[in-house]
């Protein structure tokens, strides 16, 4: 076993580096390389000496010249595998093809083992090399037996006794030379496969105690064998099924984000997209049972380019999503009592305003887009963001079904509601029983008094302070506006108000105030500019929002204006006849753009897009009694313009 040991050596050795760090086959096809050469040596040595002692010396030559041409094997190798196997397979047609020659041509034992060349070069390189010189054995066989059917005769250079010595040994080396190339090529695919099997095990390994999830997957949505442990820990046993996808695994049985995603893994196998582009549109998180993972991909791309599999990187991230959670409501009760303590008239408003759209959307009213629309535009401004997103899911729900929300939807609404309001409803319920006096009022009563005025006087003095201010009012959505337009990205806008004083009952006004929110958020998204192009149409950068409430005769009129781009008319008239509305006039236009559904967007966002916002505040002021109009200017900007009767009287106060 000694010598066996040392040409297992030198064979380790005399492999390129290149190769020997490469891919196990690789590794075993050189291997395989070396050992030929081995192999055909011994055979060199023993037919040079064979041929010389039987009486050929220029076929011993050439069988030796042929064996020196062998040790460049190794050289040829570091530079090609495949041109090595080519170099060897050539040298054994070449050595074969001249004793045949020398030795009796058609018939002579050394064109038999012609057969060496395919079979060396199919273990060596593969079945493409074992087909080339599969042919090059047939065209060889093929040429002897033309010449030989021509009347060419070969002669030998041996006696009969000789070729008879020669045939049997070439017959008895040829399956000693087989049985060695079979032996060489099976201890070589062993020693691969050992080193597949002990990386498959460091793999399994690695998989088995790592704390993300691993595994990879199909075109088809089937999972490779290989896949890190946790995986079953996490979601479970896997299905047995062969043709089962891992999708419904992954998703606890969720048929819905099954279907989701395996609209978009086709995306990553078709080839249209770019895979990174594809990728993205893949989920980034999956939720089962009752856990958060996040999801990354990695591709595994063929030589062609195209795109084998994908790897899922899974982790579990729980724990990270529920202190998420925790953070951003500990955000939401800072933001609660920061506007409680600012704002309490308005806050009390807003509360009262939220819990009456949820009792109405119990009740299962019509106008429930209307509701959650306002809902989702006041819970945003007063930070309670948790509330503002599930508003906006349901929104998305009810546009993609065209249904009215169910209770599953009015469920999610007051579930969101009911977390982000837990802590301060207590203090709130106490809250109502106080009620604050601006110093303002308190100096203006006692001048009042100090004057002697009468008492009916004093006593609507006294019963004013229950009314809100407009300024308060106006101050709120125009913090609104001013919030919006930077996260819009148009820039700083100044507000003007004009209130005069006036006081407004909130029993009357409460709903519209509500809805003015969606008028701020119009003006802002369809009416302000850019900077760049206010600058271009040589206003200001800055944009301006004007509020004001006055009395007109026996009116209270409550006006909104800005100086961005004005209504584009045609724009409005082609969304309204496309809609099957009355567009003739510019009063049809104004009714079109007041009426449920309509909007100039082609694109909905979480800002505007659903046609809900202005028809909200049409109806609002419709429901006061009042009337609600708009007047616009091409590139100069637009008012909306709210009129009410003064009337009943406890609506109304001004400040003397």
């Amino acid at each position: 076993m000694a010598p066996v040991h040392l040409l297992t050596r030198w064979v380790h050795r005399t492999t390129p580096k290149h190769l020997r760090e490469g891919d196990p086959d690789l590794v075993r096809r050189a291997h395989l390389v070396l050992w030929v050469v081995v192999v055909l040596e011994t055979q060199v040595a023993l037919f040079s000496a064979l041929y010389w002692a039987l009486g050929a010396p220029v076929v011993s030559c050439v069988v030796l010249a042929v064996g020196v041409a062998l040790t460049a094997v190794p050289a040829v190798l570091r530079r090609s595998l495949t041109a090595a196997v080519h170099y060897e397979a050539f040298l054994v047609m070449v050595i074969l093809d001249v004793i045949a020659w020398y030795t009796g041509g058609l018939h002579a034992p050394a064109l038999f083992w012609t057969v060496a060349a395919p079979i060396i070069a199919t273990m060596t390189a593969g079945r493409r090399a074992g087909y080339a010189w599969f042919a090059v054995a047939c065209a060889n066989a093929a040429a002897f037996s033309t010449m030989a059917l021509l009347g060419y005769s070969w002669k030998s250079t041996l006696a009969s006794w000789a070729q008879s010595a020669l045939t049997g040994a070439a017959v008895a080396m040829l399956a000693l030379v087989v049985f060695a190339l079979a032996m060489v090529y099976e201890a070589t695919t062993e020693a691969m496969t050992g080193a597949l099997d002990e990386s498959n095990r460091g793999m399994r390994r690695v998989l088995d105690n790592v704390e993300q999830g691993f595994i990879m997957v199909d075109a088809e949505g089937k999972a490779s064998a290989q896949r890190s442990a946790i995986l079953e820990q996490w979601f479970g046993p896997p299905s047995q099924n062969p043709d089962a996808t891992i999708w419904p695994w992954l998703s606890g049985g969720d048929e819905c984000f099954a279907a989701f995603i395996q609209g978009g893994w086709e995306a990553a196998f078709d080839g249209i997209f770019p895979i990174e582009l594809a990728i993205d549109q893949l989920p980034k998180h999956i939720i089962s049972r009752d856990r958060t993972f996040a999801v990354s991909y990695r591709p595994v791309m063929g030589e062609d380019g195209a795109t084998l599999s994908l790897i899922l990187v899974l982790s579990d991230v729980t724990l990270q999503v529920e202190a998420d959670k925790a953070q951003r409501r500990q955000r939401e009760h800072a933001a609660l009592f920061e506007r409680l303590t600012q704002d309490r008239r308005g806050f009390h408003q807003f509360w009262d305003e939220a819990e009456n759209i949820l009792s109405d959307l119990r009740a299962g009213t019509p106008n429930a887009k209307r509701l959650i629309h306002t809902l989702k535009g006041n819970a945003g401004f007063f930070g309670l963001e948790s509330v503002a997103n599930a508003c906006h899911a349901v929104e998305w729900n009810l546009a993609e079904h065209g249904e009215p929300p169910t209770a599953d939807d009015v469920g999610q609404i007051e579930g969101a509601w009911a977390k982000a309001t837990a802590r301060i409803a207590a203090l709130l319920a106490s809250e109502k029983q106080r009620f604050e006096v601006h110093v303002d009022d308190l100096t203006q009563l006692e001048d009042a008094i100090a004057r002697r005025v009468e008492h009916m006087q004093l006593a609507g003095l006294v019963k004013g302070w229950r009314f809100e201010q407009t300024k308060h009012t106006f101050g709120r959505v125009g913090e609104h506006a001013q919030a919006l337009a930077e996260r819009l990205g148009k820039g700083p806008v100044n507000i003007v108000i004009e209130d005069n004083g006036m006081r407004l009952d909130p029993a009357t006004w409460a709903p519209i105030w509500a809805s003015l929110t969606h008028a701020v958020r119009n003006a802002v998204d369809h009416g302000i500019e850019e900077a760049d192009v206010r600058a271009e149409a040589g206003k200001p950068k800055a944009a301006t929002m004007r509020f004001c409430s006055a009395v007109r005769g026996s009116d209270v009129v409550i006006e909104i204006s800005d100086d961005g781009g004005g209504v584009n008319w045609e724009r409005v008239r082609e969304k309204a006849a496309a809609l099957g509305l009355p567009h003739q006039t510019e009063d049809e236009l104004t009714l079109a753009l007041f009426s449920d559904g309509f909007s100039t967007r082609d694109s909905v966002s979480d800002v505007s897009g659903r046609g809900v916002g202005l028809s909200a505040l049409a109806l609002s002021v419709h429901e006061a009694g009042g009337v609600l109009k708009l007047v616009t200017a091409r590139g100069a900007g637009t008012t909306l313009r709210i009129i009410a009767s003064r009337e009943p009287p406890q609506a109304f106060a001004r400040a003397s």
